[in-house]
């Protein structure tokens, strides 16, 4: 999780944008052993595993939420309220589309 959360911040300055958001972050466990990230504005992103809460009406904290659950889950990803979920959904349907193989017209076969 912290290596996400750094890699997060690099990309951030390669890109060259404003990473003073990542400037004085720091990390920790709580007793339940979710990860909390508290940035120096006193906003938070709480991983617990399965979800990933953060501060809502905060756009850049709610983008660097998504990119952390990206990271994380890549494009399963389902945005509810101020809460980031793997998506299951979406990954049944993915092996669904994957499973059906259509049916390949033989040639030279005619009756």
């Amino acid at each position: 999780a912290y290596l996400r959360m750094e890699e997060i911040a690099e990309e951030a300055k390669l890109r060259g944008e404003d990473a003073a958001a990542f400037i004085g972050m720091t990390r920790s466990v709580d007793k339940k052993g979710a990860v909390v990230f508290t940035f120096a504005n006193g906003d938070r992103i709480r991983d617990t595993g399965s979800e990933i809460f953060y501060s809502q009406g905060k756009e850049n904290l709610a983008g660097i939420a998504a990119q952390y659950a990206s990271k994380k889950w890549g494009q399963l990803v389902k945005v509810e309220g101020g809460r980031m979920v793997f998506d299951a959904e979406k990954l049944k349907k993915r092996e669904l589309e994957k499973a059906f193989v259509p049916p390949r017209k033989e040639k030279g076969f005619s009756r």
